[in-house]
């Protein structure tokens, strides 16, 4: 069974307060098991495989390996094609089954404050690691060339005049909202479904009702699509690389090196120096107190690359090694399970620099400021589907202009990235449990 590597959609994580936690991974399971048919082997080891086989036959064909280019672009017009209406229902969905009341308390105001502040972070670190090491730019410049050769990529002029911060924020706000999704705005439709969301979580629950559940129904229809879609994966890999490799040569595979290295530096600085402050300076709480709790979750999130699987573990350690009060543990964890995903921004963030670089795009001040505000709302929706990440990755680039296809190129080393990005996932959704139990007094010694 290809078991599901991205975080779980924010209403199914909330319903998890309301019912016993070890239900969490059962929902996710049965949930994993409709979308997908078993496979023999896992999809990232099909990709994988994809992956090598496109190298090898663009090595050894050479320019004549273009010819299979269109498997890659096909499946990237598929994902291109649920990414408006998979987003705008999951985020609905998610806003919607807010615990409305409960998220207005003092302890709700202190749990998301810490997720938007150490989102905000990760975005910065990733930015500024990304930019100063540029691993798109250790490609040499006649694979460049080969590599852009028939592309169509944004040429921006630094000396262009640019639009005020003002003026992006205003246009972020659609004069159409179906016009936008239409024609594929992504962060104007993330903009109109967080209101919509927003709306539907004010309403009596008699009313609420409809909205959620077609919402989620057309969340779930597109989550099944998409696992229809993901099992393409492997062949439009194969296509995409091989047409790259034939063009560009072996280099691009160095290049590849260096960017899963530069998202694996910045994971590690955001844990030691984010997580770290919070958690021996302004919760005042025992590093090693901490790792011990954090190790029996931390191990299946690790290996599932979901936080959302660990999250009964993760309650329990919490509450015996941590000593954190049942009360904090069943709101903030499975809060932070919903939309705590720092190192998933890290690693979205590092990606888009190094598809930018890699096609010689230039963003700007503006275009790093779209990809943090997009980044930031598109974080809330995050579907419960293999490689979510991946889709995730496509909705930045299209929204900054980028070359979709450029997503391809970072495929490869999804896998292990994931086991990394979804630790680092969790170990900030525990750090901001027990930074919200040291403030409430709720965590007590065992």
């Amino acid at each position: 069974m290809v078991k599901p590597n991205a975080e779980s959609s924010a209403s199914d994580l909330f319903e998890g307060v309301r019912y016993r936690p070890g239900s969490v991974e059962a929902a996710l399971t049965a949930k994993c098991r409709s979308c997908y048919a078993p496979a023999s082997l896992k999809i990232h080891n099909r990709v994988a495989i994809g992956l090598v086989a496109g190298v090898l036959v663009g090595a050894y064909f050479g320019e004549a390996a273009s010819i299979l280019e269109p498997l890659g672009t096909l499946f990237i017009k598929l994902i291109r094609m649920v990414i408006v209406p998979l987003v705008a229902a999951s985020l609905v969905v998610a806003i919607a089954g807010l615990p409305g009341r409960a998220a207005l308390g003092r302890m709700g105001l202190r749990a998301f404050g810490f997720i938007l502040v150490s989102l905000f972070l990760a975005l910065i670190i990733g930015i500024s690691i990304g930019s100063l090491l540029s691993p798109g730019t250790t490609m040499s410049a006649a694979a460049r060339a080969s590599l852009l050769e028939g592309q169509e990529v944004p040429d921006v002029d630094p000396d262009a005049p640019r639009e005020s911060l003002v003026d992006t924020l205003v246009g972020i706000v659609p004069d159409n909202p179906i016009r936008a999704a239409v024609e594929g705005n992504v962060v104007q439709v993330l903009l109109v479904s967080i209101l919509v969301g927003l709306a539907a979580s004010a309403l009596p629950a008699d009313k609420r009702k409809p909205v959620v559940d077609l919402s989620r129904s057309v969340a779930e229809m597109f989550v099944k699509i998409t696992g229809w879609i993901l099992q393409l994966a492997p062949f439009g890999v194969f296509g995409l690389m091989a047409a790259v490799v034939g063009r560009s040569g072996l280099s691009i595979l160095w290049s590849l090196s260096a960017y899963a290295g530069v998202v694996v530096l910045a994971l590690v600085v955001h844990i030691v120096v984010v997580y770290g402050v919070m958690l021996r300076v302004v919760a005042r709480q025992s590093v090693g107190r901490f790792l011990d709790a954090a190790k029996p979750p931390l191990l299946i999130t690790f290996a599932t690359c979901s936080t959302a699987a660990a999250l009964p573990v993760s309650m329990a350690a919490m509450e015996k090694s941590m000593g954190l009060s049942s009360r904090v543990a069943s709101f903030v964890l499975p809060l932070g399970a919903a939309i705590g995903r720092d190192g998933s921004a890290i690693y979205q963030a590092i990606s888009v620099l190094f598809i930018a670089q890699v096609y010689g795009a230039s963003l700007g001040a503006q275009g790093l400021t779209s990809l943090i505000v997009t980044a930031m709302l598109s974080s809330l929706a995050v579907a419960p589907v293999p490689a979510a990440s991946f889709v995730n990755l496509t909705i930045l680039l299209a929204a900054l202009g980028l070359p979709i296809e450029g997503a391809a190129l970072v495929l490869g080393v999804e896998r292990p990235l994931d086991m990394l990005r979804s630790s680092t996932n969790l170990v900030g959704q525990l750090v901001n449990a027990t930074w919200v139990g040291a403030a409430e007094h709720e965590l007590t010694p065992p």
